[in-house]
């Protein structure tokens, strides 16, 4: 989702979206209480059409872009998390992963040097 924020963020300014436009619509798509962290999909649905609506009235120039391209991800990303039990919290970021390859690199130093 990071990258698919820094997508939304690059596109929309690319395209001459107003600044307080562009953080709107990124906190409703990425924020703490965005889409892309939303739990069901009624409440999903209900939050992308409030999303489109915000974005056709302020004839922001992405909406498109978002609704096409960005925004079924974020979906497919959502229902992954909802039908694979074991993601929810546990989900790995790039900081889990660069721990987890750094462990393993210690420990194939560690063994080639015994």
């Amino acid at each position: 989702m990071i990258h698919c924020n820094d997508n939304a963020r690059h596109h929309m300014s690319n395209v001459g979206v107003q600044s307080q436009i562009r953080e709107k619509v990124s906190v409703q798509l990425f924020g703490c209480n965005g889409i892309s962290e939303v739990g069901d999909e009624t409440t999903m649905d209900d939050w992308i059409a409030e999303l489109m609506q915000y974005l056709r009235q302020n004839n922001v120039e992405a909406a498109t872009h978002i609704q096409e391209r960005l925004l079924p991800k974020v979906v497919d990303n959502n229902r992954l998390k909802w039908n694979e039990a074991w993601l929810g919290q546990h989900q790995w970021t790039n900081n889990n992963s660069e721990s987890a390859n750094h462990l393993l690199k210690l420990k194939v130093v560690f063994h080639f040097v015994l």
